[in-house]
């Protein structure tokens, strides 16, 4: 791999490269396959081949930030129905099932934020059950 920046050799592990200086996969002065000067505007390496732009499949790829954020947003809502649990019953339903799928959502498509998904599931399907058995003891 080559730093798009300078066209210096970097390691796959790289966060940056130690050359320029520059993040990994950013600049546009050399092709990150072979390290050769492109010219602006060029779209293909004419050294090795290789798409020097991204296809639409990559600018609209989910980055791995977004599972951390849905496991946030389980947990939140989560701890949400259960601080309300007693006060706004609506909203401890409403919280509660959006934390459930939330949460169930993040542990089935993301690999980071697990821990968060996993207590924002266990929040929130806490909060269902307490207001189950709350309209039970009530009603």
């Amino acid at each position: 791999m080559y730093c798009k920046n300078c066209g210096a050799e970097i390691d796959s592990n790289a966060a940056i490269c130690v050359k320029c200086g520059f993040s990994k996969g950013t600049g546009n002065k050399y092709c990150s396959n072979c390290g050769n000067e492109i010219q602006q505007g060029q779209v293909i390496c004419t050294n090795c081949g290789v798409s020097l732009v991204s296809t639409p499949h990559q600018a609209n790829s989910v980055s791995p930030q977004s599972g951390k954020g849905l496991s946030l947003a389980s947990l939140i809502t989560g701890i949400v129905g259960l601080l309300f649990f007693l006060f706004l019953t609506p909203v401890t339903i409403l919280c509660g099932i959006t934390g459930s799928v939330l949460g169930a959502i993040s542990l089935g498509t993301h690999k980071e934020g697990k821990g968060m998904a996993i207590a924002g599931l266990a929040c929130s399907l806490f909060s269902l059950l307490l207001i189950a058995i709350w309209t039970v003891i009530v009603f």
